[in-house]
C-alpha cells in the first residue's frame, strides 16, 4: 500500500532478520553490525529523506523507476546500490520500513565473510568512480541532495 500512495517511491526497503545470527561468534558479530545499519542508519536516512541504498533483498522496486534510471546494470559489484543512486539522482525517493522483517542468512565461514566484505567495500568506490560526474551534474535534485550522496560514498 505504501507504493500505491506515494508515486515518488522508487523502492521500499525492509529490515533484514538473520536466521543464523547466533550460530557462531562470526555470525553474531555480523548480526550486531548489520542490525545497527538497519536499525539506525537506514531508518535515519529514510526518515530524513537522504540517500540510502537498496540492500539487494527484502524490498520491492517500482518498475518505472528502474527504466527511468537506465535499467539494471552489471558494471559494478553492487548493482543494487548503483541503481539506488541512479534513481536518487533522477529525483526518486525511497522508504525504509523497520517494522517489516525479512529472513536472511549471514556468511558463516571466514572465507565467505571476506568475499562479501570485499564486494561491499570495493563496490561503493566503483560507483563513485562511475557516477562522480553524474552526481555533480544531477539536474533533478537539489545541491543538498547531491552533497548527501557524496557524503554517503565518502564516509
Amino acid at each position: 500500500p505504501v507504493m500505491h500512495r506515494d508515486k515518488t517511491l522508487a523502492y521500499v526497503q525492509t529490515r533484514w532478520a538473520f536466521s543464523n545470527g547466533n550460530e557462531s561468534f562470526l555470525t553474531w558479530v555480523q548480526k550486531v553490525n548489520l542490525s545497527f545499519h538497519f536499525d539506525v542508519e537506514q531508518r535515519a536516512r529514510s526518515y530524513l529523506g537522504w540517500f540510502f541504498n537498496f540492500n539487494g533483498t527484502a524490498g520491492v522496486w517500482r518498475i518505472q523507476s528502474i527504466h527511468d534510471a537506465g535499467g539494471w546494470q552489471s558494471d559494478t559489484v553492487v548493482e543494487d546500490m548503483d541503481l539506488s543512486l541512479r534513481c536518487y539522482l533522477k529525483g526518486w525517493n525511497a522508504i525504509y520500513l523497520p517494522h517489516v522483517d525479512n529472513p536472511n542468512e549471514l556468511p558463516c565461514t571466514l572465507s565467505s565473510y571476506k568475499t562479501q566484505q570485499f564486494r561491499w567495500l570495493s563496490g561503493p568506490m566503483q560507483i563513485l568512480t562511475k557516477s562522480f560526474s553524474n552526481i555533480m551534474r544531477a539536474r533533478d535534485i537539489s545541491i543538498g541532495r547531491r552533497l548527501n550522496a557524496f557524503w554517503f560514498f565518502m564516509r
